[in-house]
Formats: C-alpha cells, sequence, structure tokens
C-alpha cells in the first residue's frame, strides 16, 4: 500500500487529494491544525473503504508542533512514499509566529521545508520518493 502524507487534508485541495487517493486504496497520513474542529470533514475520509486514513494535529505557525508531529510519524511509520505538501494560509493580517518568522512565510514555506527535513529519512526508506508541493497565486 502506498503511503501518502498530505498537510492540510480538512479542506480544499487537501481533503480532494485525500479522498481520491483513499478511493484509489492509498494509506493516507493526513495533519491538520485542530483534529476537533476537522472532525465533520475527517469522518467523511474516514468513511472511505478503499484506503487508510491516520490524522496528525500539526500547527504550522509552531516549528515544535512540527517537530512533535514528525517525531509521532516517524514512530508510526518507516516508510513514507509521497509528501505533499499542502497547508497555507494566504493574505492574513500580518503577525509574527512564536519562532519569530513572519506567518505566511513560516506556514507555506518554513516549516514545510523543515517537515521535509524530519521526515527525509522515511522518505528514502521508499522505492517511490516523491515530493509535491502545492501552492498558489493571487492576482
Amino acid at each position: 500500500m502506498t503511503i501518502t502524507l498530505i498537510t492540510g487534508v480538512n479542506s480544499g485541495l487537501g481533503f480532494a487529494t485525500a479522498r481520491k487517493l483513499l478511493e484509489e486504496g492509498y494509506a493516507v497520513i493526513g495533519t491538520v491544525r485542530d483534529q476537533a474542529k476537522s472532525q465533520v470533514d475527517l469522518n467523511v475520509l474516514q468513511s472511505i473503504e478503499n484506503g487508510k486514513l491516520t490524522v496528525f494535529e500539526m500547527d504550522l505557525t509552531s516549528l515544535e508542533s512540527v517537530q512533535a508531529c514528525a517525531e509521532k510519524i516517524i514512530k508510526a511509520h518507516e516508510k513514507i512514499d509521497i509528501l505533499i505538501f499542502n497547508a497555507g494560509i494566504m493574505t492574513p493580517p500580518h503577525s509574527i509566529t512564536e519562532n519569530r518568522f513572519e506567518s505566511q512565510f513560516q506556514v507555506n514555506y518554513l516549516s514545510h521545508f523543515y517537515l521535509f527535513s524530519l521526515l527525509q529519512e522515511v522518505l528514502l526508506n521508499s522505492e517511490t520518493k516523491k515530493v509535491i508541493s502545492i501552492s498558489s497565486l493571487s492576482n
């Protein structure tokens, strides 16, 4: 079974991607900022019988949260075939994270790069080894 990690599986492209992969029989590791607030959407994904969904909480505004999540994922999985970095924020009010970075820059870029660096070994244990980063452009 192909194992794919998707950040932000509770809405938008992350939800649609997770749904399609689960229907195709993939094992999906999903991350969400707040599992309780995302439960309705997660219930829809968990009802898909072909694949397997595992969900971890991860707040991309906190590098400590990213590290804690990565540690849990590594304990649960020896390999991950595909990383899909999807979660992001667009045009939020200007704010600084606890790590002292501008929030949009940290959420959309730094935290995903940090997650990749933490999961690099489990990705290298796979034959597939794919990393997909989703971004958007607003005019």
